[in-house]
Formats: C-alpha cells, structure tokens, sequence
C-alpha cells in the first residue's frame, strides 16, 4: 500500500508539472487537474472552494486505501487456499472411497491392487493420508506408472495419530480404511497402529453415539483393515474393543506377508 500510495503522488506531481508546462493555466489548477486525470475524485457542488476540494480529495485517497486493502486480503486468501491445495491440506469430501493411511513401499501394490480389484465398478476414489509431503507421494506414484482402471488416486499430507487428520479425509464414510505399518522396528510399528484404530474406533463408537435413533444411525461405513508385526499387539485391541460396540467385526488385523491377499477379500467384500 505504500508502494501504491507513493506511485499515485509521483503521478500526480509529474501531471501537475506537465499540466502547467504544456498549458496556460495557474499552478493552482494545473495541480487540481492532474488529480483528477489520477483518479483522484475530489468533485462537488462547490468545486471552487479549497476547503471542499481538500475534504473530497481526502475521502478518495481514504476509499483508493480501503480498496487497497480489501484486494490484498482477497489476494492473501485465495492465495493461501491455492498452497494448501498444492500442499494437500485441503479437506477430501467423498464417500464410498478407500483410505491408506501411513506411506511405505508397500503402498505402490497396494494401489495396484485395489485399482485391479475396482475395475469392473468403474474405479474408485483411493485416498491416502501421510506425514509426507503430497508433493513427493504423487511424484513417487507418478513415477512407479500405476493402472489405475478408472481409479482416482488422491494424496493429502497430515499425521494420522490426529482425528481431525482422519477426518479430513472422510473416514467415516470409507468403504475400507487401511492401516500401514510405517515405521524401522515392529515395536514402533504396532504402538502406532494401534493409536491409530483407537482414534477410529473412538470415531465409531461416537458416530454411533450422535446418530442412535435416527436415520443414518450408524458408525463408520467401511471396515479397517490393520497391518500388524505382532499378534500379541492385536489382541491388546481385541481385548479393548468391547469399550466400542461392533468393533470386533469393523477391525481385522494382518500380518506383513497376508497383507495383499487378504485385503482383496477384505475390500470386495
């Protein structure tokens, strides 16, 4: 705005000067036109009078200032809008759709897998939430050159330990919702995990909660589908899932070595 502002007096200034070179007019007048040829709007009833002129100039310079202003917040806004687009930070609004959660290598078959299996519906809508940047995830699957039959593959970058990143990307609307293991060492691997299906059976068991005795009465639409390092760690969450009801038949845990064939059963079902 001070960019714009100093612009506008400079305009005005060398107008002015040019004005009263090239014309036969006062200093005066030479000045109050090259306001005006500025877009400077300083008219009223009583034009002749300074004190008019002043107060009308005044209330122009004011409204050019708050124009000014409301441009660059708008600017500001969808620009902002714009990176967290770019950057996946953007809400994905779909139902019916598959949810990755965690990124590793086993998620290039798992795409190919699951774009395979959904050909003959026309595709679906494959969605996958990470700690990496969207960027990078598309890049890398990009590069692998995924069939996707018809299938969209969507990326938004967000850490799954927190709710609102899952429910950022619909998860209560999921037809499967797929957990991988993530991390150097099983240990790390599984702790993550099972955070990770306790906030979705937390989910369930509040959606479950806010919708009893209505139509859409119901928790989470689509089964999880949990990759686990060791069994002992799943029975931990099977021994905890009566705290939610019908969590025993929403989560299915796998180890590393059945996780693609079992998960084809899982997400045809």
């Amino acid at each position: 705005m001070i960019v714009l502002g100093l612009s506008t007096a400079a305009l005005v200034l060398l107008g002015w000067l040019a004005l009263y070179s090239v014309g036969e007019t006062s200093l005066y007048y030479a000045f109050w036109a090259a306001v005006d040829s500025a877009g400077l709007d300083y008219s009223s009833n009583e034009a002749d009078s300074l004190p008019v002129r002043v107060v009308s100039l005044a209330l122009s310079i004011g409204g050019m200032l708050v124009t000014a202003l409301l441009l660059t917040l708008v600017s500001e806004s969808i620009g902002k809008k714009v990176d967290d687009l770019k950057k996946g930070k953007s809400d994905v609004l779909e139902s019916g759709h598959v949810v990755i959660i965690g990124w590793s290598v086993k998620v290039f078959c798992l795409l190919e897998e699951l774009c395979m299996g959904k050909e003959t519906s026309g595709g679906v809508p494959i969605v996958i939430v990470a700690e990496m940047k969207k960027e990078e995830m598309e890049e890398q699957i990009t590069v692998r050159n995924i069939n996707t039959y018809g299938s969209t593959i969507i990326c938004r970058t967000g850490d799954p330990l927190l709710r609102a990143n899952l429910s950022k990307v619909s998860c209560e609307y999921a037809s499967s919702i797929i957990v991988l293991s993530t991390q150097p060492t099983p240990e790390e691997s599984d702790a993550r995990m099972m955070h990770v299906v306790m906030n979705l059976l937390s989910m369930h068991y509040e959606m479950m909660t806010l919708t009893k005795g209505t139509e859409k009465e119901g928790g989470l639409s689509g089964h999880i589908v949990a990759e686990v390092c060791g069994q002992d760690h799943a029975e931990l969450i099977r021994q905890m899932a009566p705290m939610y009801p019908g969590a025993k038949e929403k989560v299915h845990f796998m180890e590393t070595t059945d996780l693609i064939a079992r998960l084809m059963v899982q997400v045809n079902a």
